[in-house]
């Protein structure tokens, strides 16, 4: 991914891993502590993501849909990664960074 995704900050922090799922053959769902309605307009499909802990870049992926999860709390915003990414480097608690797709 170019366009900023390696410069020292990029993008919008749109908040942390609060879940992740996987879903066979189409990627990982991840789960934000964001509600939906706080990033209506600051995110889209094809803007480019990365989710960071401790600092460092763990996966770089591309939101390729996305989601309102139901909850008690309202509806936490979630996005479908591409396939290859894995669960298991998604950390609950890391940070999301979105870097808008050009128009």
């Amino acid at each position: 991914m170019n366009g900023g995704m390696g410069g020292d900050v990029m993008g919008t922090c749109i908040g942390k891993v609060k879940d992740r799922f996987s879903i066979k053959g189409r990627g990982v769902v991840v789960v934000t502590d964001r509600m939906t309605e706080d990033l209506v307009g600051l995110v889209n499909l094809g803007d480019a993501v990365e989710i960071r802990s401790g600092g460092a870049t763990v996966v770089r992926t591309v939101i390729k849909d996305v989601a309102a999860l139901p909850g008690k709390e309202g509806h936490p915003f979630g996005f479908l990664t591409e396939t290859g990414v894995v669960k298991e480097k998604v950390a609950v608690g890391a940070e999301v960074w979105v870097e808008h797709a050009a128009v």
